[in-house]
Formats: structure tokens, sequence, C-alpha cells
């Protein structure tokens, strides 16, 4: 058989005893019912030495004859993987635009049929779906002379290369990567099969602490997301400027990123050519800062007090944060307008959204686990509900038109506030790969937990890094091998998990007085937890 999609259809009509139309198939199959007559034509030249008879009758569909035992054995001999499994519509969609990119000319329609394996009509089906993806970043899919190419402004290829890449690497591998970068590993993009399509070869991680030394310049903390996007984009963007692709900037827009908030224009210029090792305008090197400030942050050092916020933050931010927590509050009928952290977790969120629309960033703002955030909707299914009322209010104060991905993320912010207290033992949280979800996490022990206090948010490496940790009791969402006796928990912190942690904060909280009344005991804490 020539492709997978063949081997897929063959396993359907094996897993079945009834017939199917070709329609049906094709349907299915998200192609053309020619290409699946097509495709019915090898298969059944390839059933013929397998000794089994394709019947096909008009009006009455497609169907095998054979017997049980003998579906079983070719099921058996097919064993489908799952990445042949997952042979879909999206994935080929997404593989054009792969093409359309990585190759930065335009593609022959004749081409496409014969790399995909499908028909003309197909392939036409396909690109339909290909526009409607490069819409979002607002490029265009020009066909002219049986040719394809991608046509808009250079800012907004790069940003949908950015998000392509990310949805070609997947939840799993982007998770891999962040957790190498952390690490300080290096990852060249030449020895990435997905990276070095769209990357000039260089070190992530030495870009990565090029972005690090910008957040110890401004006393800010970016998302570990953040830190991945702005990594892959200035590999994007150094590849993109050797092939002679530079962003024009209008007058209006140079003098708008001269105006930035942040004085950021003090890190140099040179030193960001010299990582890449390309040269590039004035114009391209303001245009990387502004994305810097229009990231997602997990904090904002500059910002330790209202008086700060009220002072520091452009005040039609912090006016419609104010607002939305007005009605958020009056919704809920709890009282949460002097919660500090609620509000700079709000203004900095606000923030990135604000800066990122002024300037034309068009990114995915963040990468929630939607598993989790699902279960969190079941758990507090009022609060997301009312937390819809943000995109109105976001509307009509910044003109910014929230995302449900968007709104699911202020419901974080709200939930992770709300569930905030204080009690004594001492608790330092090990950071997970997103912030709002280690607050989340830090809330619920705090609200769930008697007796607890959590003193500090680290990162594993700062762990590491320290030589003396003055608490009762760490926990994380994994182990840390040169931390003993460590707790490793979910996000979600469960029944069971609540339990265990309680058990453990009250023998600590024994321990604790026994000490204090200078009784010596040798009790070692999980034999009394098991």
């Amino acid at each position: 058989m020539k492709n997978q999609r063949q081997k897929r259809l063959l396993y359907k009509l094996l897993d079945r005893d009834n017939r199917i139309v070709i329609k049906d198939l094709a349907q299915y199959f998200s192609v053309s019912t020619r290409t699946i007559r097509r495709d019915l034509d090898d298969i059944e030249n390839y059933l013929k030495k397998e000794e089994i008879n394709l019947i096909r009758q008009q009006g009455k569909g497609v169907w095998l004859e054979t017997t049980k035992p003998r579906k079983i054995d070719l099921l058996n001999k097919l064993h489908l993987t799952k990445a042949e499994e997952n042979s879909s519509l999206r994935s080929r969609v997404i593989n054009y635009i792969r093409l359309l990119f990585s190759k930065n000319n335009a593609l022959k329609l004749d081409d496409l049929v014969q790399y995909f394996s499908v028909s003309m009509a197909t392939v036409y089906n396909d690109l339909a779906r290909v526009k409607v993806w490069l819409n979002r970043y607002q490029l265009s899919l020009v066909n002219k002379k049986n040719k394809v190419f991608i046509k808009g402004k250079e800012r907004n290829i790069r940003m949908a290369i950015v998000d392509l890449i990310f949805e070609l690497l997947g939840r799993e591998q982007l998770i891999e990567i962040i957790e190498l970068l952390n690490e300080d590993i290096s990852i060249n993009a030449k020895d990435h099969k997905i990276l070095k399509d769209f990357c000039i070869s260089i070190d992530l991680n030495i870009i990565k602490n090029f972005i690090k030394s910008i957040e110890l310049k401004l006393g800010i903390r970016l998302s570990n997301y953040s830190i991945l996007s702005l990594s892959i984009y200035c590999a994007v963007f150094f590849n993109r400027i050797a092939n002679e692709k530079e962003i024009i900037f209008t007058k209006s827009e140079l003098k708008d990123l001269n105006s930035n908030p942040l004085n950021l224009f003090e890190f140099s210029k040179e030193k960001l050519e010299e990582l890449g090792g390309v040269r590039f305008s004035e114009g391209e090197f303001k245009f990387f800062l502004a994305q810097v400030l229009a990231a997602k942050l997990d904090d904002d050092l500059n910002l330790s007090s209202i008086e700060d916020i009220t002072t520091k933050v452009d005040k039609k931010i912090f006016s419609a944060t104010e607002k939305l927590i007005a009605c958020l509050e009056e919704e809920l009928n709890i009282f949460l307008k002097d919660n500090f952290f609620l509000i700079k977790r709000g203004v900095l969120y606000l923030r990135g959204l604000y800066l990122a629309k002024r300037y034309g960033i068009k990114y995915k703002q963040s990468f929630l686990n939607q598993e989790i955030i699902s279960k969190l909707k079941y758990e507090s299914p009022y609060l997301f509900e009312v937390a819809k009322i943000s995109y109105n209010i976001i509307k009509r104060e910044l003109n910014i038109d929230l995302s449900l991905n968007q709104i699911d993320y202020i419901s974080l912010i709200l939930l992770a506030n709300i569930e905030k207290r204080s009690d004594s033992i001492k608790v330092i949280l090990i950071r997970g790969n997103n912030y709002i979800l280690t607050e989340l996490m830090q809330s619920r022990l705090e609200n769930r937990v008697a007796r607890i206090e959590v003193i500090d948010l680290i990162e594993p490496s700062q762990l590491k890094e320290s030589k003396e940790i003055e608490a009762d009791l760490i926990i994380g969402p994994r182990e840390i091998e040169t931390v003993e006796d460590m707790m490793v928990v979910t996000p979600l912190l469960n029944a069971n998990e609540i339990k265990t942690i309680q058990a453990k904060v009250d023998l600590l909280y024994l321990l604790h007085y026994f000490k204090h009344v200078h009784f010596n005991l040798d009790i070692k804490l999980d034999v009394l937890l098991c």
C-alpha cells in the first residue's frame, strides 16, 4: 500500500462486518470520493495476495469477503501505531502549512497531490482549511498558475511559524524542552527534526540566558512558556534575517516602538546580533524587546505594593483591572478589592494582553493543560461562568477581544487568589511548568491543610543551588533527586494527597511542640505516616 491512509482504510474495512458506502468513507478520512476509489483499487491489489476479496457494489457499498480468523490475522499484521492512527485531516493540513513555510517558495499543486497521495479535489479542500488557519495571522494563501504560496506581513509570518512549531512539537515535547532549558542543557535547533526546518543553527539555551539577563535587569520573571516562545522566536527571527526577510516598519510603528514604557533599549543590539550571527535594523531589535514587554509574566519585582501599581502601571490597565475585580466581587458576593495579589496578578496579565495588541503581537498567550482546566471547571463551575463577564469589561476598557483560553486563565487567577490564607508550618513549594497552576496549588495547600504556610515558591534549580533550606517541608509536582523527604503531589491536590499532607503537617507540628518542651524524640516520619 502506498500510504498510511490506505492502511487505515483497510483497517476500518477489516474491523467491521457490515457494508460501508464510499461517501461515508470519504467523509471519515476527509478526502474526496475519487481519492477513496483510487485507494480501494490499491487495496484490492494488495488483498489479492492475501487471498481476500474486496467487494464493491453501486448503491450497496464496500465490504470484504473472507473468514473471521483471516480478518484477525490481517488486523494483527497491520498493527497500526498511534502515529499512523493520527494520519488525519488535521495533521495533513498542518503538514501543508509546514511545507509552505519551510520551503520559502511556491509549491506546485501537482506536487502536493503526489506528496499526500490524494486527488486534486482533496488538495483544494485542504487548502481551503489552510486559508482559515493563515487568516488568524492576517496571512493569505495565493494560488497562481497552479502554484500556491503565503503572502502577508513578515512579522505575522514569524508569529505564525512560532505557533506552528508549538503545534508540531505538541505538549509533551514542549514540556521536555522547557525542563531541559531549566536544567541549562543545550538544545541545538539543527539537531531537532522540527526546529531545523524553521530556525537558524543555534543553541536555544544561549538565547534563554540572554532573555534571563533581560529579566534580571528589569526585575521581572517571565513564565516558562514565555521564555520558550521568545527563544524560539529568536531562532526563527535569525533564520528569516539570514534569508533576507526583514520586517518593514512604518514611521508611526517606529515611533510607537520608541515610546516603550520600560527602558529596555539599554540592552545591546550588538549582543543579540552576535548571538544570531546576523545584522538587523534598530526597528527589528525594538520589536523583539516589545515582545518581552508583552510576554506573560510570573512576577514583576517593581510592583511590591498598591502604590507601586498605581504609579508605575498604565492608568488604563489599572482602571480595567479595578473594574473587573469590582464586577467579580459583586457577582461572587466576596470581598476582593483589597487583595493585593489578585490586583497585581490581574494587572500583569492584562498589561501583557494590552501591549501584545499595541505592538501587533499575535502569539497564543498561554499553555494551559485542558485536562486540568476541565477538572477545575467541574469543581468550580460557577466561578468559571462568572469569569466570562471579563470579556465585555476588557472589550470596553481596553478594546481587546478575549479568547475562551484567556478567560479560563483569568478564572485561574481568581481561583488561586480566592483560596489564599496562611498558617504555621513553613513550606517551600517547587514551581511546575505553569506558574498559575503552582499558585493554585499553593492556595489549596493553605486553604485545605491546617497549620500550613507557604513561605516561598522556587525553581528546582534554585533548590539545588541553595545550601540551606529554612523550611519544615518541601512540596512539588515532581521528584528532585537531591532532596530527600520531599512530598510529590499533583497540581489539583486530590483528597488522598490532602490527607497525606495533613498527616505529615500534624506530625511536624507535634515534633515542633515536643522540641519546644525539650522532649527528645527519635521518630522517622515516613514510618509514622504509613
